[in-house]
């Protein structure tokens, strides 16, 4: 089985399947976004494998805020993959 890891673009921090990301690219998200995850899970779609539309879709909002930062930061407009 493998490990399961940061959502967060080139993150490979390992965390338990039931948590998003790892607590650095957590908390660089807006509170908001972070309630949005949160209201959008229910416990055990880990295990089950079935999450929401609500919750893939504010979990993609938080990748793609997470990578529009550091493309900021890196002086880039966009990613190259």
């Amino acid at each position: 089985m493998s490990e399961h890891t940061c959502h967060a673009t080139g993150c490979k921090t390992p965390v338990p399947p039931r948590m998003f990301m790892c607590g650095r690219d957590w908390y660089r998200l807006p509170k908001a976004m972070r309630d949005a995850i949160w209201d959008a899970y229910v416990p055990g779609q880990e295990i089950r494998k079935d999450p929401s539309r609500a919750y893939l879709a504010a979990a993609r909002a938080a990748v793609r805020y997470l990578e529009r930062i550091e493309d900021r930061a890196a002086g880039t407009t966009g990613r190259s993959t």
